[in-house]
């Protein structure tokens, strides 16, 4: 079988998951296509505990738990009934206004990927010590905001922060080691154990070790969540809190470093793009950012888990959405993500207007890579 056969045939079972018309699908998302219970769908939507709930206890399946819960969003929507999309207006709202910022460090939670097709892991660490004044330390490897960088948290009372930037980006995939020195300092070293069949190995990707000032990596100058040396790493103004001057401060901007016009936001165009782009990254709970960089239209998206922002991310998610088609009553947007080499998909998202909105109401997998 070729490459091409083969490809061929992961995108058209991908396609079978996700679209409503498809006749073969795991029990769990198979019961959503179906179901006409708005309450139990606006649950799925708006209580992630219940949804991972629902996942655990009722069979797995290759769409998870972020893929389920915007299942049931599209379900909603398709079932077009007052109910359903009152329950919509009220999981929108729900999910206004919340928080980009990473969630605590807590090893064993759930730590989803933006990309719906991407599979999802969970909270970590590489290395972990205990301070002197009875705090403990972790480092660990993450590429939330781009490609592979350092992090570090700290935990007190019981309770993990979230985890911190350390400028020092990583190449291949070195272990950690984690000591506590004096005056508050962290000593992270990187062990690279060279393998012949892994290239990458073979370059030592970073320092011998790098020595990390907790106070300087916690500091948050405005107050706003983000510390100072994340929002340089992501262009924000880390003297102000609301870096785009758009009235949403940082921590709760999905797109801080974009103001909407008022002439966008009445835009029927820029608002079936909102719906698109929540439909497929809103109810992911994942803190990454997505990065677009090409012509796709600037707007302020709403209720989504993580930042985005509009120039190359030199890594991380690279997402991209355009209007395919659009009459009156129906409109098809085509959204891409791109995480690498052969990690990428295409989906095309219809939506139909109903008393003057418009609402998602199926999303189909076109291609996989």
């Amino acid at each position: 079988m070729t490459i091409a056969m083969r490809m061929w045939m992961v995108a058209a079972v991908a396609a079978a998951l996700w679209n409503p018309q498809g006749s073969t699908r795991p029990l769990l998302l198979g019961e959503i296509h179906a179901s006409t219970d708005v309450v139990w769908l606006e649950r799925l939507c708006a209580d992630l505990p219940f949804a991972e709930a629902e996942y655990a206890a009722r069979g797995g399946n290759t769409a998870g738990v972020k893929g389920n819960r915007s299942a049931a969003y599209v379900r909603l929507g398709a079932l077009a009934s007052p109910e359903s999309l009152a329950a919509l207006v009220r999981i929108e709202s729900r999910m206004h206004g919340r928080s980009v910022l990473a969630p605590s460090a807590t090893p064993g939670a759930a730590l989803y990927h933006p990309a719906p097709h991407m599979g999802d892991s969970r909270w970590s660490f590489a290395a972990r010590t205990r301070l002197d004044d009875g705090r403990e330390a972790a480092a660990m490897i993450l590429n939330i905001y781009g490609p592979p960088y350092l992090y570090v948290a700290t935990r007190t009372a019981g309770r993990w922060t979230r985890p911190h930037l350390v400028p020092v980006p990583v190449l291949g995939s070195p272990g950690l080691t984690l000591a506590g020195l004096r005056d508050d300092r962290l000593r992270i070293g990187f062990v690279v154990a060279p393998r012949r069949e892994d290239p990458m190995s073979l370059i030592q990707p970073t320092p011998e070790a790098v020595e990390v000032l907790l106070p300087e990596v916690q500091r948050d100058s405005d107050g706003d969540g983000w510390t100072d040396i994340t929002e340089r790493h992501l262009q924000l103004n880390w003297r102000h809190k609301d870096s785009d001057g758009d009235g949403i401060e940082d921590d709760r901007d999905p797109a801080p470093d974009y103001r909407e016009s008022a002439a966008d936001r009445a835009d029927e165009d820029v608002q079936i793009l909102k719906r698109s782009v929540f439909a497929m990254f809103g109810l992911t709970e994942a803190p990454g950012a997505l990065f677009v960089a090409d012509g796709s239209r600037r707007l302020q998206p709403d209720g989504l888990p993580g930042p985005v922002f509009y120039r190359e991310g030199n890594g991380g998610v690279r997402v991209t959405w355009k209007i395919e088609n659009k009459t009156s009553t129906e409109a098809t947007v085509e959204l891409t993500d791109f995480e690498g080499a052969l990690a990428a998909s295409g989906n095309e998202i219809t939506l139909r207007s109903v008393a003057g909105s418009w609402y998602v109401v199926a999303i189909r997998m076109k291609w996989i890579s």
